[in-house]
């Protein structure tokens, strides 16, 4: 597999040329890994350097994965433009992140949309300060499952991966509608945890079953990784109007031959190793209460997987959009 120098990037845990941010309210385990603990126990992924980078990965293979989704006649020939799929034009007065990990796809936006007040919150305060060369992007800690705190509504709530974040997805979807101004906007980018593959090369590997085991770990602690494939439903349950899903595989690794497959798969092989083997040992240990003699060799042979080309696997993706109808359009 190619290593993240070899695709221009840094090495996790390896710090980036901008450096990456501690958070405070944080609590060190065993193995030297953060956590944050402003609520503790609420997030399955650390806050520390080697996650930061994790996340700025994850953001670039999204980033080409939506670019790869818009119209060829009207999308930027630079993929890092690609931060959405909803029709929005301009820039829209103020703007929420939900979930921003390191407030990658906040400042990107606006960096973009200098006309646009950029809010992204996030339970850890792990973003950088860019107030001198991006001032109209910010951010503060925040619960949203929580009551909100933003003062006037926004015209465009985004969010990313936040499958694994939230105890009652439906009820951050309403608290985003009333948030919105009529007219406005909300858009997920979103996967599962549920590996696939189309020639079934996936099944019977220690990934499948890991990822199943995580599934039903992560269900016993109250949480549906394959929540992703509802949001629609739940959009419109809200009350958002001309609600858009658009469904895609997020390639796993270097697979395809084709591009921008192959690219998609390289950015995400990365990701998805940092991510499988925390979040699985969390979801196996806690919430199924496995010992570690059972983990321990499922994980490393799940990491192989991983990057096993022959292993054609990829995970299910959704962009899913919607907008808040003008009081003239209510029934």
């Amino acid at each position: 597999m190619e290593t993240k120098k070899e695709i221009g990037i840094q090495t996790f845990g390896e710090p980036s040329q901008a450096g990456t941010i501690g958070d405070p309210v944080s609590v060190e385990d065993e193995n030297g890994r953060t956590w944050q603990n402003y609520k503790p126990d609420k997030y399955f992924l650390p806050n520390d350097d080697g996650e930061q980078d994790r996340l700025d990965v994850t953001h670039k293979g999204f980033c080409i994965q939506v670019h790869s989704l818009q119209d060829p006649q009207t999308r930027s020939k630079n993929p890092d433009d690609a931060l959405h799929l909803a029709p929005i034009e301009g820039d829209p007065p103020r703007v929420l992140d939900l979930g921003t990990g390191t407030g990658i796809w906040a400042i990107e936006y606006a960096r973009r949309h200098p006309g646009s007040e950029v809010i992204g919150s996030d339970l850890s305060l792990i973003q950088p300060d860019v107030s001198a060369t991006v001032p109209n992007v910010s951010f503060v800690r925040e619960d949203v499952e929580d009551y909100w705190v933003h003062g006037a509504p926004f015209d465009f709530i985004h969010g990313r991966l936040l499958f694994t974040c939230f105890d009652n997805h439906k009820d951050v979807i309403k608290k985003a509608f009333d948030s919105l101004r009529p007219g406005g906007w909300i858009e997920y980018q979103d996967s599962s945890l549920n590996v696939d593959s189309d020639d079934n090369s996936h099944r019977r590997t220690a990934l499948h079953k890991l990822t199943y085991l995580s599934m039903a770990g992560a269900a016993a602690m109250g949480r549906d990784l394959e929540v992703a494939r509802k949001y629609k439903d739940y959009f419109i349950e809200a009350g958002f109007v001309d609600v858009v899903e658009v469904k895609f595989k997020v390639f796993g690794n270097t697979w395809p031959e084709k591009e921008p497959d192959y690219t998609i798969g390289k950015y995400m092989s990365l990701s998805g190793s940092q991510v499988i083997k925390t979040i699985s040992e969390k979801l196996l240990r806690k919430g199924l209460v496995l010992p570690e003699d059972i983990i321990e060799p499922i994980v490393l042979q799940a990491l192989k997987d991983v990057n096993n080309t022959q292993i054609h696997l990829w995970w299910p993706g959704y962009v899913v959009y919607g907008r808040k109808p003008f009081d003239h359009e209510k029934s």
